[in-house]
Formats: C-alpha cells, structure tokens, sequence
C-alpha cells in the first residue's frame, strides 16, 4: 500500500467488511497516475470518514455484480 499508510489501512478495513473478505485480498491503488486521477493527498483524519464512505458505497456496488460473485466465491464466500 502506498500513500497514507493509516488511512489506506483503515479502507482496506472498511472494504475487508463489506465484502466479506480477507484485509489481504484488498489492494490500495493511491499514487500511480495511470490508474487514478491526481490528487494532492489527505493530510486530516477526516479523510478515512469521507473516503471511507466512498469505499462502503463501491464496495456494495460490487458485490451486487457478477465480478462481486466471482470474488466472493473464488475466496470461499457466497454469492448474495
């Protein structure tokens, strides 16, 4: 992980629990700009509340898809 080492370990947290997988299945992608847009970083803790959001939002986005299914599967889990 790279970035906020606090802050990416709690959204890999939050995301851990949405999905209902493993803290290690869960890849944080914050400093390589060919794959997400620039930003200037969060340097408040009040980062991981709005963030953190975001990420409990996309996490259930996904797991009503079919590549939500296959991850949960491939890793032990169910399909909802």
């Amino acid at each position: 992980m790279g970035g906020q080492g606090g802050s990416d370990t709690a959204l890999v947290q939050i995301a851990a629990e949405v999905l209902d997988v493993d803290m290690d299945r869960i890849i944080v992608v914050s400093n390589d700009l060919d794959t997400v847009p620039y930003d200037p970083g969060a340097y408040a803790s009040s980062g991981v509340y709005v963030t953190g959001n975001a990420v409990i939002e996309a996490a259930k986005d996904m797991k009503k898809t079919d590549a939500g299914c296959r991850l949960r599967t491939a890793w032990g889990g169910e399909c909802l």
